[in-house]
């Protein structure tokens, strides 16, 4: 199979899922993959803008740019299938633009896209799955509401990198947590008394301010997914915080109680690093044995819990060991393999 992987143009986070699937999908015999790497031409035609027009230049046109280049990466690779990581930052008119070249052309090629930010953006998504051929999702609790749009979809469980997440040894953070600070997230770690716990916190905080008691535990911004592991395999406990309210975040609105069903990245990237989960509920949970990860619920348990495990190395690492065991090959060799068999049945 001819493969074009499409790139979400994201430089952190859904970029790691991109990486992962390539790495996974290169390794394949009967695939010869082609990427459109879509972070590469924004940079590239952002550069181009402020080179031509300086300051009066416009963003939109930067999109444009590099949204085009993909129809050009299409007719270049004539790939049997064009995969999506995410698809979100694409224009509307790209979506338009390719199913016009799928008439156009005489050997025609799919279109698939794996939705890694359900459900967060429905409206987006909902506009983008009602023209493609093939839709993913790595939540299975949107499934019934987008089915009626497009009924061929399925479900791929989120997974980790063999390559980059793997157990170490020596534990100097007591926690770790890489995220984006969301107003809920950052409330709830306002509310604990983190007096003699070694907190260190990563992301776009963006709502954090100079007077927070989080400030002094800000370590860093966004950092590469292979920083992160490096963190994991460094952290006693790694902390995860479900998203509880979609975009856009000027007028939030509460995820619905039946969706946000299945876990993140971070929660398999941690657990196959060798650090105790430390987490809220979420039903995927469900699916692993209940002494792979510690639950917490609240800002109040959240404190109790930690101090908890911080104080007793054997039953927090015997914790981390099942959560390792618990998550063994749940890799993305095995995820692009179903994603590979599913578009075969196409």
């Amino acid at each position: 199979m001819r493969l074009l992987l499409v790139f979400p143009g994201a430089l952190f986070s859904t970029i790691d899922l991109a990486n992962g699937y390539g790495r996974a999908f290169k390794r394949m015999e009967d695939v010869k993959l082609f990427t459109f790497q879509y972070h590469k031409a924004l940079v590239y035609h952002d550069y181009a803008q402020k080179l031509m027009f300086g300051k009066e230049f416009d963003q939109d046109n930067v999109i444009r740019a590099a949204s085009k280049d993909l129809l050009v990466r299409i007719l270049e690779c004539r790939p049997d299938w064009v995969l999506f990581i995410s698809g979100i930052a694409f224009p509307t008119f790209v979506w338009d633009y390719i199913k016009q070249l799928q008439g156009d052309l005489r050997n025609s090629f799919k279109t698939a896209v794996l939705l890694t930010e359900s459900p967060y953006v429905e409206e987006w998504e909902k506009g983008i799955i009602q023209r493609v051929d093939t839709v993913f999702t790595t939540d299975y609790g949107i499934i019934e509401d987008y089915k009626p749009i497009n009924p061929n979809i399925s479900y791929v469980r989120h997974c980790y990198d063999q390559e980059i997440h793997y157990p170490g040894s020596g534990r100097p953070i007591d926690m770790f947590f890489v995220a984006t600070g969301f107003p809920e997230r950052q409330r709830l770690l306002e509310g604990v008394d983190w007096t003699g716990i070694g907190l260190e916190l990563y992301g776009n905080w963006m709502y954090n301010t100079s007077s927070s008691k989080l400030t002094q535990f800000l370590k860093g911004e966004n950092i590469e997914n292979s920083l992160a592991a490096e963190k994991y395999r460094q952290a006693k406990l790694s902390l995860n915080i479900f998203r509880t309210v979609q975009w856009p975040e000027e007028s939030p609105k509460f995820i619905e109680p039946n969706k946000g069903k299945s876990l993140s990245p971070r929660c398999y990237e941690a657990m196959a690093c060798g650090s105790t989960l430390l987490t809220d509920w979420r039903e995927e949970l469900e699916t692993l044995s209940s002494d792979s990860y510690a639950l917490w619920g609240g800002s109040e348990e959240l404190e109790e819990k930690s101090r908890w495990l911080l104080s007793h190395d054997e039953e927090r690492n015997r914790i981390a060991e099942n959560g390792t065991r618990a998550i063994q090959g749940q890799t993305f060799d095995a995820r692009a393999l179903k994603v590979l068999e599913r578009l075969k049945e196409q």
